[in-house]
């Protein structure tokens, strides 16, 4: 599990005890493909979860759309996500409401859209991880709007690249390296310029990332748009 550093934990815990508990608390983790979102939150959840609080984890990548119509979209896009829905759902859970379902999307048994029921009632903490998690853009979900703590992985496009190609190597049905080449130029990056470093002005935290994959706060409290 990888390790959280101890002044976002404190930030967490802090911005925690300051707030109301009439709707689920709110972190929005974003960041380049590859930079380890998923993990990071994953321990956030595992910490609180140790702490006694109820954490309902959601990514960007459960609003993908069908296989077969993101094959006809192109290599990477926004278009290939459900930002609606991700926003409909994002609103149902903060609003507490205790039947919310929606298709999501796995890679597991196989990549397809299947049947998603999630209770919101008892949540505490909701960890909302992916490209455009703390994007203000309309036309992106505008999810910073929900969130409390909004937190952007930084590292540098060889680190990422490297990342990612290798994440696609372990799938158990992975693009060639040529297709996987072409998805990274003519979608992966131009989307994380158009769409995803944007969204970093809005972070409460700036996490560096560096080759070893070390966490390191790069900014905190004061940057983006607190």
């Amino acid at each position: 599990m990888r390790s959280i550093p101890p002044l976002l934990w404190e930030t967490v815990a802090e911005r925690l005890r300051a707030h109301a508990p009439a709707r689920p608390f709110v972190i929005g983790l974003a960041g380049r493909s590859g930079a380890g979102k998923s993990t990071l939150t994953h321990a956030i959840a595992t910490q609180l979860r140790s702490q006694g609080y109820e954490a309902l984890v959601l990514g960007v990548d459960d609003f993908f759309k069908h296989p077969d119509e993101r094959r006809l979209l192109g290599e990477w896009g926004p278009e290939h996500v459900r930002i609606e829905e991700a926003h409909r759902v994002l609103t149902e859970i903060t609003n507490r409401n205790p039947a919310i379902e929606t298709p999501k999307y796995s890679r597991q048994p196989a990549k397809d859209l299947y049947p998603w029921k999630i209770d919101a009632s008892g949540v505490d903490i909701v960890l909302f991880e992916g490209l455009y998690a703390i994007s203000s853009e309309k036309r992106l979900g505008a999810f910073v709007d929900f969130v409390d703590l909004a937190v952007f992985l930084r590292a540098t496009e060889v680190d990422s690249k490297r990342w990612r190609f290798r994440q696609e190597e372990e799938k158990p049905v992975s693009k060639s390296p040529a297709e996987m080449e072409k998805h990274w130029t003519e979608g992966i990056v131009p989307d994380t310029v158009d769409n995803v470093l944007p969204s970093g002005v809005n972070a409460d935290i700036i996490i560096e990332v560096d080759a070893e994959r070390h966490l390191t706060i790069a900014a905190a409290a004061g940057v983006g748009r607190r």
